[in-house]
């Protein structure tokens, strides 16, 4: 049995462990926060320099390649800023992300996004890869359902489902998708891209026709935190 000095050690050098871990935990976040500011500064000096080429682009196929870069990058860069304000946190309120999102994605594509979210909170760099995922399925949707052209509405919607997995969806009010459309085999990046967040995350993406095409995005359990 210990002595009280002894006890009083023991519980001393618990202490000052303690206080190392925590001193490492706050160097571990100064330094993300600088890596994401970083990465955020570095990505917007990328979308400087293609927007730039964009403009003095007389090629109308190639410029809309462009736009559609700069509108990736854009979106990613504010994601990391994003995630620099909350990076205290384990986790994110995707819904707020989105809706925070909304009207970046917008004045990068040019498509309205209504954001029907629930409070659904999930890892940051889930939360990162799904922000992401929904940036393509927008940009997807002005070229496939509004011919390329501003004015478009895309619905977001992200709720946790009787199933107990995360569904997040977005839907256009285009002509819908073509007869035998699966999305397991189309050769669009956008589509792939967001495919591949699926397959990364173990979830899966689905296809339908619902008013025009609506993507859904299925996620395990596992991601959503509970209530």
């Amino acid at each position: 049995m210990l002595s009280a000095p002894g006890a009083e050690a023991r519980e001393q050098e618990s202490l000052e462990a303690l206080a190392e871990a925590e001193g490492r935990l706050r160097l571990c976040e100064r330094q993300l926060i600088e890596f994401n500011h970083r990465v955020a500064n570095t990505l917007q000096i990328v979308f400087g320099l293609i927007e730039a080429g964009s403009i003095r682009m007389a090629d109308p196929v190639a410029k809309e390649v462009l736009d559609t870069v700069a509108a990736r990058v854009q979106a990613v860069a504010l994601l990391h800023l994003h995630l620099c304000r909350h990076s205290r946190a384990a986790r994110v309120d995707l819904g707020r992300l989105l809706a925070e999102m909304a009207p970046v994605i917008e004045g990068a594509t040019g498509v309205r996004c209504e954001v029907d979210t629930e409070p659904t909170e999930v890892p940051g760099q889930t939360a990162l890869h799904l922000a992401i995922a929904v940036n393509e399925l927008v940009l997807n949707a002005r070229k496939h359902a509004y011919g390329g052209r501003d004015g478009g509405i895309v619905r977001v919607a992200c709720r946790r489902g009787q199933d107990g997995r995360l569904h997040l969806s977005v839907a256009d009010c285009g002509g819908g998708l073509p007869a035998g459309f699966d999305p397991r085999r189309t050769e669009g990046l956008g589509v792939a891209i967001v495919r591949a967040t699926a397959q990364q995350l173990g979830g899966e993406l689905r296809a339908e026709n619902n008013g025009g095409a609506c993507f859904t995005l299925l996620l395990p359990s596992s991601y959503v935190a509970d209530g």
